[in-house]
Parts: C-alpha cells; structure tokens; sequence
C-alpha cells in the first residue's frame, strides 16, 4: 500500500500496517512507523511525541537508521498545562 505495488496506493492503509508491525516489535517497522507519524503520512496531523518515541524504540534494538531519523525529528513544542 505504501509504493502501490500490485495495488493502489493508500496511505492511510499502509501506515495501519506498519503500526501494526511495529506493535509485533521489527525494528524496521517502528522506524518507518515513527517517520509516518512525523511526516503526517495517511494522518492530516503529525504527532512528533509518538514519533521520537517509536524511534527511540527502534534504537534501542540496534537499527541505524531510526538513529538518524531520531535526530531529525523535533521535540514536540511544549504544551501550556497552566490553562
């Protein structure tokens, strides 16, 4: 779903997918997952949060890459809790 290989592209499926691997816990997959969420990709909102936190989990099993894109994700902006 997410190229359109053999099927339509859609990315709202390809991201539910991909969550769905990254549950089982493949590194890859919550790399790829964070990055979806970061960039909004099949999600009109981005949530950097659940971004840098699944990156951090692709991290810590080793993937080199989840490395890099952690780096280049922002921290969330901080929220006024005062309100």
């Amino acid at each position: 779903y997410m190229y359109g290989k053999g099927t339509q592209q859609d990315e709202a499926e390809a991201r539910k997918w991909c969550e769905k691997a990254a549950n089982q816990g493949l590194p890859a997959a919550q790399r790829i997952f964070g990055t979806m969420l970061r960039d909004a990709y099949g999600s009109p909102f981005r949530d950097l949060g659940k971004a840098r936190e699944w990156l951090a989990k692709a991290v810590a099993q080793g993937d080199a890459e989840a490395k890099l894109e952690l780096a280049a994700t922002p921290e969330p902006p901080p929220t006024n809790s005062a309100r």
